[in-house]
């Protein structure tokens, strides 16, 4: 008899999803999670977004066309990096994007509470989606602590809003980066130059 090792390598694609498909649940998620350990769950692309996710900024501004990943790096950030995060969009409705990409990246929206904007992560880390729509909204993170504040086209957002909102930027975690990340296009009206 063939040894399985050498039986494995010698297996073609379609015996490989005739063995899958007769997999129990059970076993179909412990083979999954076979395959995924120790992998990260995300990875920065080389160039701009590689670059940007390992910047040693305090304050980051990542700017670019559309498409370039700004967005993905900021969860990818929160996924990786930080325990406590938030990402900003000036108004609420801008978020599904976000909520999308993530459920992408995790496969799922498991963890997730859309009525708060609050996502539980894997590895204990906390992500939380939030938007300033009103000049004043920025009261409504009042003292709210992230290590992580990410600002997804800043140029839409009042050079105030900004100020308040990184004013808690904390971490009870002294081993914790704490950071701000901005991202955006040129700006759209002289309101945003700033």
């Amino acid at each position: 008899a063939e040894p399985a090792e050498g039986r494995m390598n010698a297996m073609t694609t379609a015996e490989a999803m005739a063995m899958f498909a007769g997999m129990s649940d059970a076993q179909k998620a412990a083979y999954d999670e076979l395959l995924t350990a120790g992998r990260p769950v995300w990875v920065p692309q080389q160039g701009p977004q590689y670059s940007a996710y390992h910047s040693k900024a305090d304050i980051l501004f990542y700017g670019g066309a559309a498409g370039g990943g700004k967005s993905s790096m900021m969860l990818g950030l929160a996924l990786t990096k930080h325990s406590r995060s938030i990402i900003f969009r000036r108004e609420a409705v801008q978020l599904t994007g976000l909520e999308e990409d993530m459920s992408r990246i995790l496969g799922s929206r498991t963890g997730y509470n859309s009525t708060t904007g609050v996502w539980r992560l894997p590895g204990d880390r906390v992500m939380e989606l939030g938007s300033v729509a009103q000049p004043d909204d920025w009261q409504k993170y009042q003292g709210r602590a992230h290590d992580l504040k990410c600002f997804d086209e800043l140029a839409h957002f009042t050079e105030s809003q900004f100020r308040a909102l990184i004013g808690w930027l904390r971490s009870d975690d002294p081993a914790q980066r704490q950071r701000v990340v901005c991202a955006g296009n040129p700006p759209t009206d002289a309101s945003g130059e700033w």
